[in-house]
C-alpha cells in the first residue's frame, strides 16, 4: 500500500510541475501581450496552479500494485473496465504470417 500511495504521489508531483510550467508560461505570454498594447488582457486572470497535495486528494487514478504496466480501459463505450494492456501485432500477409513488428501501449484506442 505505501508502494502504491508515493506512486501516486509521485504522479502528483509530476502533475503539478507540469501546471506550474504551465502556468508561468502562459503568465508571460499575457504580460508580453499587455506590454505591447498597453491594455489590461481581455477575460477572467488565470487560476494559481494546484499543489501536488490538492491533485492527490482530487484524482481518481488508480494504481495496479501486482503490474505497473497496466491501465484500466475498456473496449468500447458500452463495455465493462478492466485492467489491461493494449497490444499490437504486425505480421507478413504473404502467407508466412512472420511476425513483422509489434507495439505495447496503456491506451486502449
Amino acid at each position: 500500500m505505501d508502494q502504491a500511495i508515493s506512486e501516486l504521489k509521485k504522479r502528483a508531483e509530476t502533475h503539478a510541475k507540469a501546471e506550474k510550467e504551465e502556468h508561468r508560461k502562459k503568465t508571460l505570454e499575457l504580460e508580453k501581450k499587455q506590454k505591447e498594447s498597453g491594455k489590461k488582457a481581455p477575460g477572467p486572470p488565470l487560476k494559481a496552479p494546484r499543489d501536488a497535495e490538492t491533485i492527490t486528494m482530487e484524482s481518481t487514478e488508480s494504481f495496479n500494485l501486482t503490474d505497473l504496466d497496466t491501465r484500466v480501459m475498456r473496449k468500447s463505450k458500452v463495455a465493462v473496465y478492466s485492467q489491461s494492456i493494449n497490444a499490437q501485432a504486425s505480421v507478413d500477409a504473404d502467407g508466412s504470417y512472420l511476425i513483422v513488428g509489434q507495439h505495447i501501449s496503456q491506451s486502449s484506442f
